[in-house]
């Protein structure tokens, strides 16, 4: 979250829902001559979207603009854009690929430009999403899931076998090969059906010892860290971590499904899975004590 300021680290950039929030003004010129397009200004970004949901009475929630004592959500920018546009330039490279091998005889060595065409379709498929990841407090480390990877040894066992046996035997593995994206693009599709959104408490590190979490919930560090605190032991996916921000310290929920992506546990997406609903009817902690920073909150110009 590097990349917006500390008023926008809360609610985020507007330009990241152009269709919702807006976007900021842009300035367009012709090629000579006067301005010609001031653009507009962008809506506020909402307190709350409509693809958003509220945690129960239970949670003692903040406000974006008064600040107090509670929690608030975080947001992050969207990385479906960033990562569906590149994959679909993936479609492009896979299709080209078999042109070498339908059409011999074109290129110097149709089987390596086959294979180098088809490596940069994979590339643009992982290589934007192992970085939206990384942008984002996800586990890149379950990006590719298993079936994927099964069918992608799979592809890879039967590549050589069309070299020294039969080049017909290669269909095979572009058709395993093929099948894997298309698997991995249905866990993306799923990883992506939440809101990237966390709930942040600013929180004194010098209390975490001495502080009693709700039921379920386990502590994975005695010290507060920068770096996972707790754990809930019937859903591992939800857990707490502390996070700092110059010289502010918070505690932060994640809910991370189970493609890898960070997800917001209070959304239209997952408010009927009962499980998580019910392991969050209650908040993680029963204590609250820090007011939220002034810097971090909505400017009073802005809510009006």
């Amino acid at each position: 979250m590097a990349e917006v300021t500390d008023a926008e680290w809360l609610l985020g950039s507007p330009d990241w829902w152009p269709s919702t929030a807006g976007s900021k003004p842009q300035r367009r010129h012709g090629l000579i001559g006067p301005e010609i397009d001031e653009g507009v200004e962008p809506s506020k970004v909402p307190d709350i979207f409509p693809w958003e949901t509220a945690p129960s009475n239970e949670w003692n929630v903040s406000d974006y603009s008064k600040g107090g004592v509670g929690w608030l959500r975080q947001r992050f920018k969207p990385p479906a854009r960033a990562v569906l546009i590149p994959c679909s330039w993936s479609l492009f490279f896979f299709a080209i690929s078999v042109i070498p091998l339908v059409f011999p005889g074109n290129t110097p060595d149709d089987q390596m430009a086959a294979l180098g065409l088809f490596v940069i379709g994979w590339t643009v498929t992982i290589f934007p999403a192992w970085n939206a990841m990384n942008i984002l407090p996800s586990e890149p480390g379950r990006l590719v899931g298993i079936d994927t990877w099964i069918l992608l040894l799979l592809s890879a066992a039967f590549f050589p076998l069309h070299i020294f046996i039969d080049p017909r035997i290669g269909w095979i593995s572009y058709t395993a090969s093929l099948y894997g994206w298309w698997r991995l693009m249905l866990r993306f599709q799923s990883g992506f059906s939440a809101p990237s959104n966390r709930w942040l408490l600013p929180f004194e590190p010098t209390n975490w010892e001495g502080i009693v979490l709700s039921q379920k919930w386990k502590k994975d560090s005695n010290r507060w860290r920068n770096g996972p605190l707790a754990h809930h032991e019937e859903e591992t996916n939800l857990r707490l971590y502390g996070i700092s921000r110059g010289k502010n310290r918070f505690i932060a929920l994640h809910y991370i499904h189970d493609s890898g992506w960070l997800n917001d546990p209070f959304s239209r997406s997952l408010q009927n899975n009962q499980e998580i609903q019910r392991h969050l009817e209650t908040p993680p902690l029963a204590e609250y004590a820090d007011l939220w920073p002034h810097q971090f909150l909505r400017r009073e110009d802005e809510s009006e």
